[in-house]
């Protein structure tokens, strides 16, 4: 009996055993061929996420994302410690529309870089998925999809909301909140503020601070990039304002445009938002901390989203063009018997202004330097100078004949542009400069550094509006004045009004090459004093024009043949790219990346960088040359004066726009055909005297053999030398790079952000 009983446990143990080694075997083929398994069940079975058939649960950075039937079928994002919540809308957010109410699958898959989530929903008119990505090493960090693929027509027109509603908890209830509840004071001492938002056209963002609400900071980031099939299927397009707080009840975000959602073709799957939410709770301590973090929040984003593939523009050979379309008749005009160059082409009016003259005075004699080019233009510019200094107001003047009423930035940056001229030894314009910067400052102080859209010359007073940047322009020329002349008065101009451009938060722009020059003012000052105060007080202006970069790339409509990615409104609210206010900043900016080479944190020499690089790509199609014909208007219509536009020739459109509208209805603007000449003297850099490196990022450092490039490791970008002779190129780590030969005098190759590059191998 006892033998019997023990074999017959014997038995049962070799079954188990080999039950469990034939488990083990099959789990671990399983496993072998179904990686991605395995890394769910590692995630799942860890405490930031929580995945079932019908229910997820999902934290990270301290904010939790939970949908299922204990949320009511809704999506709701919150910090647990707060009583705000964030509720995805779906659509309309009515029952008829909201699949989420009918999610019959829910998915979570992963890997080394981020966990998606994907729900499935279905009914009788439509199939809706939602995936929910969180990037592992960016916590805090959530992107959002949704598409739908229609089975049939939408019964009705759906109302659509903003992508994300605020709410408060009350008992058990979730109520909105409005917006008057939420966004109160200003500044980072009160409880909820919002700092930026998206102007027409330009970067999708929303930025904002909520301690009381959602427990810390809110960035939102559209990726429009990725709807332009939605805009194309539908017919439809990006609004002017994509991205915004509603103004009753706080609902943020991208609002689907909702006659385009009855336009769908049924039985295709289209991408109807594609959203980033960053959520961290690091309270911002001052202004230049606000800067940062959403510089910092915004380049996080940017390395996620998508972006154009670029290349090389030749500008020298552009700018040679436009060079010989500047001798073109409708391009100039007559005035008291003296030649000046018009505003625009084909402008009637019969008058001058110095802008224009300037915006190619100073580019060509740059250019003098590096090419051997006929001086007889430069020659014309500088004799029409000496017409705009009004004698009677014993001040540079925009307007000839001169009038009695100026403008802010126009003063600010012809002095400036003069003081440029200066430096490079023209007389006529050190001159005038004298002769002018007296009253120039006896404004300043009268208006106390705040200067007014116009002012009088009668006694230099204001008579309208601010123009909240100017005073950031101002300071610039004070240092060009105290760099010529070294007259301490200049030094001290440019500390008093730089203090103005601070507590102005994302309302500093007005005209956006004022903004940059504050922003390398501030970062001269700090070079000069060494006073960490001017180096914080740069972050902000650098901010408000990434505000107003377009960071998303329109291609529908005129817009397929063109690029629009990084473009840069003028103005705040102007929603179009325009080539004079933007290559200038891109000319302010490299300045900057110079100055404060190896200090700047990595946020700002990332974005800097890329809006180099991304400049000398997208403002070529400013060019009508560059552009099909039925992209560009043939006649303008904001001016009167201004009706017929010159497709043929290379002077630049004013208004590069968004692919609903045709571009040039401004006019080509002959004051800023400066941009492809600053381009072709600038971006080049000579190395020794025989090598020039053209590179899509600018050389901060360089010696006779060897040159580092702004920005990061992380982006690689194309750099082009030519030269005789050519060495091998190799990198920090002396390893000879791979190069493409263009002919014997030309190669280029890609490089790495940040880096060293060697023209031969080094000991």
């Amino acid at each position: 009996m006892f033998f019997n009983e023990f074999t017959g446990i014997q038995l049962m143990k070799n079954y188990f055993n080999r039950f469990l080694v034939f488990s083990l075997i099959s789990l671990f083929f399983l496993l072998l061929f179904n990686e991605k398994a395995f890394a769910v069940k590692k995630e799942l079975s860890g405490s930031s996420v929580k995945c079932e058939n019908n229910a997820f649960y999902l934290k990270s950075g301290g904010y939790v994302i939970e949908f299922g039937e204990q949320t009511g079928n809704q999506i709701l994002i919150y910090k647990p410690s707060t009583r705000g919540v964030l509720r995805m809308n779906i659509l309309g957010g009515a029952d008829e529309f909201n699949l989420a109410n009918t999610t019959n699958k829910i998915t979570c898959v992963t890997d080394n870089d981020k966990l998606a989530i994907t729900l499935k929903a279905e009914n009788k008119w439509g199939e809706y998925e939602i995936t929910i990505y969180q990037y592992k090493k960016d916590p805090g960090l959530f992107r959002f999809t949704q598409q739908l693929t229609l089975k049939q027509s939408l019964p009705k027109t759906v109302a659509t909301k903003p992508e994300l509603q605020l709410l408060r908890r009350k008992g058990e209830k979730l109520i909105p909140v409005k917006s008057g509840d939420f966004i109160v004071g200003s500044g980072p001492r009160h409880p909820n503020y919002l700092y930026a938002k998206q102007a027409p056209f330009t970067t999708p963002v929303i930025f904002l601070c909520s301690p009381g609400w959602l427990g810390g900071n809110f960035f939102y980031f559209e990726d429009l990039t990725s709807l332009n099939n939605f805009f194309e299927l539908s017919g439809s397009g990006a609004e002017k304002i994509m991205v915004d707080i509603d103004n009753y009840e706080t609902a943020l975000g991208y609002t689907i445009p909702a006659p385009a959602l009855k336009a769908l073709p049924v039985k295709k799957k289209v991408l109807l938002t594609d959203s980033y939410l960053y959520l961290t709770s690091q309270y911002p301590r001052d202004e230049a901390d606000v800067a940062l973090k959403y510089l910092s929040y915004l380049s996080t984003v940017y390395a996620y989203i998508n972006k154009p593939a670029t290349e090389l523009t030749d500008w020298r050979d552009l700018a040679e063009k436009e060079i010989k379309d500047l001798n073109k008749e409708g391009l100039w005009v007559t005035v008291e018997g003296r030649p000046f160059l018009r505003a625009y082409v084909n402008d009637e009016r019969k008058s001058a202004e110095l802008i224009t003259q300037l915006d190619l005075l100073l580019p060509l004699s740059k250019y003098k330097m590096v090419r051997d080019i006929d001086s007889s233009l430069i020659k014309i510019l500088t004799n029409t100078l000496p017409v705009f200094y009004a004698q009677r107001y014993k001040a540079l003047n925009n307007n000839f004949p001169n009038i009695e009423e100026g403008d802010s930035w126009y003063v600010v940056e012809e002095m400036t542009q003069l003081a440029k001229l200066a430096r490079l030894g023209n007389k006529t314009a050190k001159e005038i400069l004298l002769k002018s910067v007296k009253n120039m400052i006896t404004f300043a102080r009268n208006v106390d550094y705040e200067f007014p859209n116009h002012f009088s010359y009668s006694d230099f007073r204001p008579t309208f509006g601010i123009e909240q940047d100017v005073p950031g322009g101002y300071a610039y020329l004070m240092l060009e004045l105290y760099d010529i002349f070294g007259d301490k008065k200049y030094l001290n101009e440019a500390k008093e009004s730089i203090k103005r451009i601070t507590a102005k938060y994302f309302n500093l722009n007005y005209e956006l090459q004022m903004t940059a020059m504050g922003a390398v003012a501030a970062a001269r000052l700090y070079k000069i004093t060494d006073e960490e105060k001017y180096l914080k007080m740069s972050y902000m202006p650098v901010a408000n024009i990434m505000l107003v970069t377009w960071l998303w790339e329109c291609d529908y409509g005129y817009a397929k043949s063109y690029s629009t990615f990084f473009g840069l409104s003028p103005m705040m609210n102007s929603g179009v790219i325009t080539m004079k206010e933007q290559y200038e900043v891109w000319g302010y900016l490299t300045e900057y990346l110079h100055l404060l080479q190896g200090e700047l944190p990595k946020p700002i020499d990332n974005l800097i960088s890329e809006f180099y690089r991304y400049t000398l790509f997208t403002l070529k199609y400013t060019l009508p040359p560059l552009l099909p014909k039925e992209a560009a208007a043939l006649h303008p219509t904001s001016y009167p004066e201004v009706n017929l536009n010159d497709l043929s020739i290379y002077i630049p459109l004013e208004d590069l726009r968004e692919g609903s509208s045709k571009s040039g209805l401004i006019g080509q603007q002959v004051y800023g055909a400066g941009g492809p000449i600053t381009f072709a003297a600038e971006a080049y850099k000579k190395i020794n005297d025989d090598i020039t490196v053209y590179s899509e990022y600018p050389v901060v450092w360089n010696d006779e053999s060897s040159f580092v490039l702004s920005g990061s490791p992380e982006y690689e970008i194309w750099v082009e030398i030519t030269g005789k002779n050519i060495p091998a190129i190799y990198d920090r780590q002396k390893q000879k790079l791979n190069v493409v030969v263009i002919d014997k005098n030309k190669l280029k190759f890609k490089a790495k952000g940040g880096e060293k590059y060697y023209l031969g191998k080094q000991d």
